[in-house]
């Protein structure tokens, strides 16, 4: 019988079963206890016959005991698209409950064939319902221990696993399996999901999905807090994971184009509001409430009182705070908008405007100020480019007139202030003549319209769109500034030495190594070595490829790798927590040249009591890192737990 489809209902065991199955069982009725004159006792009785009697019974329960495991198993195992409650529910009634109406002799009509009274019929009826009762709860407590078993699967497949969920939340409100559920559901996450191989944003997406699954499953979110806890903890020793976080805030890390990253974006902010506030008590459907379960240790150390955080509110929570979260943001915000060819915002205007409702404006104006940026260089970009106004001393400069209205360079005008620091990997870098003719053309043009105000150009920072063709593959990638100068270097000369190249550049040789990967990967450049060369300064040589050996396959080929490499054009978290404790060190300096020696807690306590300008807002194990960095420097010594000045000998 197929019970996925809507069937007629089921009468007998005769139509369940069939016939002659059915006349078998029904001998049971008469022949399980000892034939016609225990058939006569038993009709004597005040339960009206119904009674199986104590082994018979027993068997009988076993035997449905063992057939509700199996089927609940063979229905709903690894089936997490469909409910299946509802069908092992239609299954009881179809299969058990009519063994059980024929085995005690069950008649549907007054009388019976058997001749039996009302009052015998209503107390098989009750028989019938008690056990009934008796197989629903072992349906739920079987289903609900599979589920539990395969919940982690679950929360994998979710949303697409939305009717397992709810089968399981049905369960729960029949049965006690509430701290089963957590023990092993934390136990899968620890064995599955918190290990070393697995991506911080891999993790972070199941924790997402956890949080839907476990919302939907327990809107009182009990079973979420004390799941996420041993997540959270782990994810906050991962120094990748505030980036990841940020990374889905801003859609991927892609700078552009449209799909699913964006409606992902909206559904975390909660741009919808269907999730942005499920935790309030007035949103909530007062025929879906649900008090918090009792066994809950959380319900009674929190006073009863609901509160459901949403997506973001648990990601925010991995480390309790959000300033962590809208530094980054700043942060990795410049970084795209500095590797942005063009000028279009809308996407990063859009997620600014939801996390401003999220975080307030207060928190996020330095973001909004460097989006501002962006629009206002579009206009001065346009300005810069146009023809001058005749008379004005623009229009005399003939020359770079020419050059700009021809010149691809597109600059962004920052304002330093509400900037994050800038990384500098070359401070000496000198641009190709044609980069630095464009650049001067576009200053003096930008001096102009806005005199006396003057450019100081980044010229490490930015975006160069390159063409490239060998042959008859031409293709176009987006690289650094100093990866495009590398190249252009190689229009003047096939050959360069590394001294040479790195001089001519103003760059440094591990810089010139790290930025010709990208194109010895591509196959246009290679690296060779000096003949006879052994240990002298002149060792290797950079040569411009001639496409023959495969070399055009490689080119080809490498078309489709990840665009350019280097390094970010905003300084790394480290490097700004240091430059932010670097002002602190002339205190320190000072406190022990007062002190032969002072211990961490007592420089720190000092620090947080005497400094104002700017104010002491630094955790111990941040100066605990400072300090060592400073024993590095040679400019402090730790003996045991003291720190006192280096001395000159």
């Amino acid at each position: 019988m197929d019970l996925d489809r809507p069937t007629p209902p089921i009468f007998s065991c005769k139509d369940a079963l069939g016939a002659p199955w059915a006349d078998a069982v029904a001998a049971v009725a008469t022949g399980v206890g000892g034939g016609r004159e225990w058939t006569e006792r038993h009709e004597a009785r005040d339960d009206g016959g119904c009674a199986l009697g104590a082994v018979a019974e027993a068997a009988v329960a076993k035997a449905l005991e063992l057939s509700v495991r199996k089927t609940v198993s063979a229905k709903a195992k690894g089936v997490f698209d469909r409910r299946a409650l509802p069908r092992l529910l239609r299954w009881l009634d179809a299969v058990p409950l009519q063994f059980l109406a024929t085995t005690l002799g069950m008649t549907h009509g007054a009388g019976g064939p058997s001749g039996r009274t009302d009052a015998d019929a209503a107390a098989t009826a009750s028989k019938l319902a008690e056990w009934r009762s008796r197989l629903e709860y072992a349906i739920h407590e079987h289903l609900g221990a599979l589920r539990v078993s395969e919940f982690f699967d679950v929360i994998v497949e979710f949303p697409d696993s939305v009717p397992a969920v709810r089968d399981l939340r049905a369960c729960l409100r029949r049965t006690t399996l509430h701290a089963q559920l957590v023990r092993r559901l934390r136990s899968a996450m620890q064995s599955r999901l918190l290990v070393a191989g697995a991506p911080t944003a891999d993790i972070i997406e199941q924790y997402r999905l956890t949080i839907r699954a476990l919302r939907a499953l327990d809107p009182s979110g009990v079973v979420l807090r004390v799941v996420s806890g041993p997540l959270k903890e782990y994810l906050r020793e991962r120094k990748d994971t505030i980036r990841c976080v940020v990374t889905m805030l801003m859609g991927g890390g892609g700078g552009g184009g449209d799909g699913d990253g964006g409606d992902d974006v909206d559904a975390l902010l909660g741009a919808d509001g269907d999730d942005a506030v499920e935790g309030s008590d007035d949103e909530i459907d007062r025929d879906d409430w649900e008090p918090e379960p009792v066994e809950s240790e959380a319900a009674s150390s929190r006073g009863r009182r609901r509160r459901a955080a949403d997506e973001l509110g648990h990601l925010i929570g991995i480390y309790g705070s959000k300033e962590l979260l809208v530094n980054e943001y700043r942060n990795m915000l410049a970084e795209r908008l500095l590797s942005k060819v063009g000028y279009d915002v809308d996407r990063e205007m859009h997620t600014l405007e939801l996390l401003k409702l999220r975080f307030g404006e207060s928190s996020l104006h330095k973001c909004e100020v460097m989006l501002k940026d962006v629009l206002d260089s579009k206009r001065i970009n346009a300005n810069v480019k146009a023809p001058p106004a005749p008379g004005t001393p623009a229009a005399a400069d003939v020359e770079s007139s020419n050059l700009l209205r021809e010149s691809p360079l597109d600059a962004t005008i920052v304002s330093a202030l509400f900037w994050p620091p800038f990384a500098c990997e070359a401070p000496e870098f000198k641009p190709p003549p044609t980069m630095q003719s464009m650049m001067d053309a576009y200053g003096k043009r930008y001096h102009h319209l806005k005199a006396p105000r003057q450019m100081r150009w980044k010229p490490t920072l930015g975006t160069v769109v390159v063409e490239v063709m060998r042959g008859d593959i031409e293709i176009e990638l987006s690289v650094s500034p100093i990866e495009a100068a590398v190249l252009t270097q190689f229009q003047t000369k096939e050959r360069w030495g590394m001294d040479e190249l790195a001089a001519e550049l103003g760059i440094t040789k591990a810089t010139l190594r790290r930025k010709t990967v990208v194109w010895v990967n591509r196959g246009l450049v290679a690296e060779e070595k000096a003949p006879g060369a052994v240990g002298g300064s002149e060792t290797s040589y950079y040569v411009l490829t001639s496409g023959k050996d495969g070399g055009d396959n490689k080119f080809g080929a490498a078309a489709a790798d990840d665009e350019g490499g280097g390094g970010g054009a905003v300084a790394s978290a480290e490097d700004q927590a240091a430059a932010g404790m670097k002002v602190y060190e002339q205190y320190v300096v000072g406190m022990l040249t007062n002190f032969p020696s002072l211990p961490l807690d007592r420089i720190h306590n000092m620090l947080k009591m005497f400094v104002s300008e700017p104010p002491y807002d630094k955790s111990i194990d941040q100066l605990e890192a400072f300090l060592t960095q400073l024993v590095g420097e040679d400019k402090l010594v730790l003996e045991g737990t003291q720190y006192r000045r280096r001395t000159s000998a």
